[in-house]
């Protein structure tokens, strides 16, 4: 009983999870505004702020993004531009330790996927 218990627990989490990701896929717009937002706040965690405020800016960033992106279509190109740059960056720092291949191969790869979906 306890088993299944956590069984269903996991599928559900495990459902959600790809939700959550099948969402943001088609809703690209979202996902270019968070992105937009976290790297305001990569940004400004030298400035050692409240958790609090770095939350706020990081939510008003993304719904300034994400209106403005909802408003003009210049917007939404620069931004899917920005992140692919972004996704780039973060697929190089992900695999910038691993010695059997060089990490420019999954950054570009990343970044064109990215660019593409947008």
């Amino acid at each position: 009983m306890i088993i299944r218990f956590f069984v269903r627990l996991l599928t559900a989490y495990i459902t959600i999870q790809i939700k959550v990701a099948i969402f943001l896929l088609k809703h690209f717009e979202i996902t270019n505004s968070l992105l937009a937002g976290f790297m305001i706040d990569m940004l400004l965690v030298k400035f050692n702020l409240n958790i609090w405020i770095r939350i706020g800016i990081v939510v008003v960033t993304a719904a300034i993004s994400f209106i403005l992106q909802y408003l003009f279509i210049p917007v939404r190109i620069v931004f899917g531009f920005f992140s692919s740059f972004m996704c780039g960056a973060i697929a190089y720092a992900l695999f910038k330790d691993i010695r059997v291949f060089s990490p420019l191969i999954p950054t570009i790869i990343t970044a064109i996927l990215v660019l593409l979906l947008n």
